[in-house]
């Protein structure tokens, strides 16, 4: 699933981004705290019932247990450890390589209403390391410049040089 944050602000990128990017972060450690909770219960449920959380779901799914309620608990926390594990082990992996952010790049132009149309080049420098140029050609005229030089660290992009001027229908640069 892709999702696309539109952020209305008055503030610039270099002031948003970190927040942004720590937003994220703290979203990260929370779905990880979930599926240890959970991780945490099944080992408690597998500690008092002598078997594995995938022997029993195995023995519930097939009727074998009956419906008492802590079998429903177990059940819930082995659904929750898989959901949150799932989420954060996604979220943990958002940008491993710099290809990674290219594609987010990529996505974020193709799903925003206001590009219609874009010239991007990316140039891979190393595997955490590489620079977007390009022109966003915007609905009502109005052009955006990009320019990124990106590093993937600890998994989260870091714009280190960038340039981002909108140029207005009337071929007049605005913004900068």
């Amino acid at each position: 699933m892709d999702t696309t944050l539109f952020l209305k602000t008055k503030h610039g990128i270099a002031d948003t981004k970190p927040i942004i990017s720590e937003a994220l972060q703290d979203h990260i450690n929370f779905s990880y705290a979930r599926f240890l909770k959970f991780e945490s219960e099944c080992k408690k449920f597998e500690k008092k019932y002598k078997m594995d959380s995938e022997f029993f779901l195995n023995k519930f799914d097939s009727g074998e247990l009956g419906d008492d309620l802590q079998w429903f608990d177990w059940y819930a926390s082995i659904r929750g450890k898989k959901l949150w594990g799932k989420i954060s082990d996604t979220k943990r992996n958002i940008m491993e390589r710099i290809t990674d952010y290219f594609s987010f790049f990529l996505e974020a132009i193709k799903d925003n209403m206001w590009v219609r149309n874009e010239e991007v080049s990316f140039q891979e420098i190393g595997e955490k390391e590489g620079y977007i140029r390009g022109t966003l050609y915007l609905h009502g005229g109005h052009e955006l410049h990009v320019a990124e030089y990106v590093v993937i660290n600890q998994r989260k992009p870091i714009a280190i040089k960038y340039r981002y001027q909108l140029k207005t229908p009337d071929s007049k640069f605005t913004a900068r």
